[in-house]
């Protein structure tokens, strides 16, 4: 299977080291290898750097099926990263000639995997007032060869989040025509009041990792939480390129897991007050746009006049040093992707300096403008 280009990974990968100011990236400030060890030491005195247990250490096994209902070890597999956790899930349940649903704007793996495979996908565009999911669309959307339905809460871009009863609603309509959910969670925090998939509905499987949450990006830990039988499969796909994660990950993962409250408490802050500076200065500007996020670390941020958003993030990076991922790597044109994990010294003046940009870009290309 030769692969397509994946549009918004290989746009980091061609310009984030470029940026005088990353505004863009979907994780949070990460912890250095000392500060994470410093939780545990002991932990990491004499570790055997051998292949450790095969499934995953189990103290980290534990600590990640406490996110979840139900807790039986043998509904978990850990992979590398959360996208390696989907791509494994949609190699196990898929089949040429299957039918998968999705939506746009989205994370582009998400439909890419599927054509790859010989699928017929259906993407579902969102509506754009508040970047929900039309379910009455969705139900019409299936038909007698729907296999899987794909899904990201809270999503990459839009930031999106599903209320529990939209949660309940898709599930209800997923059973009905015996449909599998796959849902990417790795912007999700799972508590109470924001439950997993995986809790509400018997054929939902769920992929997340570390990565966003902890802002532990580095440490390339994810899991799969679904039904034993599909959970199965996926342990014997492992085995064709996993392998395993090694002690040293997997004490690491434990560590971060074992201290995710005081991890996680801090990003939190500075997730609500981006999120909070960033919306006062959209509400104050008549070119740009946005849905507020409730949760998760990202936002959409329209730029009313831009046709192009690809030509606008390159020539606003070379001119200011300013880095986003444009809006097209997503499947929507007109925006922006912005992060809001991330310390920033002055985030206002920043965005201030996007705005001074956008009219002198104007000027400059006056085509590019929305009719």
């Amino acid at each position: 299977m030769k692969p397509a280009s994946f549009l918004s990974e290989q746009w980091m990968t061609q310009y984030e080291h470029q940026a005088r100011i990353n505004l863009t990236d979907s994780s949070a400030d990460s912890l250095s290898f000392e500060q994470l060890a410093n939780f545990e030491p002991d932990l990491l005195k004499n570790l055997v750097l051998d292949y450790g247990t095969i499934e995953g250490d189990l103290r980290l096994r534990e600590k990640i099926l406490s996110f979840y209902k139900d807790r039986n070890p043998r509904t978990l597999a850990i992979s590398h990263g959360c996208s390696e956790g989907s791509r494994l899930v949609m190699e196990v349940l898929l089949e040429a000639g299957d039918h998968v649903i999705t939506y746009v704007p989205g994370y582009q793996q998400f439909w890419e995997i599927p054509e790859k495979m010989g699928c017929q996908v259906t993407l579902i565009e969102l509506n754009e007032k508040d970047w929900s999911l039309d379910i009455e669309k969705l139900e019409k959307s299936i038909n007698k060869k729907t296999k899987l339905l794909i899904l990201n809460h809270p999503a990459n871009p839009t930031g999106a989040s599903l209320s529990n009863s939209q949660m309940l609603k898709i599930a209800e309509i997923c059973k009905k025509h015996h449909v599998w959910i796959l849902c990417d969670e790795v912007y999700l925090y799972p508590d109470e009041d924001h439950p997993s998939f995986n809790d509400l509905y018997d054929q939902a499987i769920v992929t997340s990792s570390l990565s966003k949450t902890l802002g532990l990006p580095g440490l390339r830990i994810g899991w799969i939480k679904g039904p034993e039988s599909v959970v199965s499969d996926i342990t014997l796909a492992r085995d064709y390129s996993l392998i395993s994660t090694g002690p040293l990950i997997d004490t690491l993962g434990y560590i971060a897991l074992k201290h995710r409250d005081e991890i996680r408490k801090p990003i939190e802050k500075v997730i609500g007050h981006n999120r909070q500076t960033v919306d006062e200065w959209i509400g104050l500007q008549k070119d740009f746009e946005w849905v507020k996020p409730e949760n998760g670390s990202l936002g959409f941020m329209k730029i009313v006049p831009i046709t192009d958003s690809a030509d606008f993030c390159r020539r606003l990076l070379d001119q200011t040093g300013i880095f986003f991922v444009p809006g097209s790597c997503f499947g929507k044109e007109g925006y922006v992707r912005i992060g809001l994990g991330f310390i920033h010294e002055n985030i206002q003046g920043s965005l201030d300096e996007v705005r001074d940009f956008l009219q002198e870009y104007l000027k400059q290309n006056p085509s590019t403008l929305q009719k």
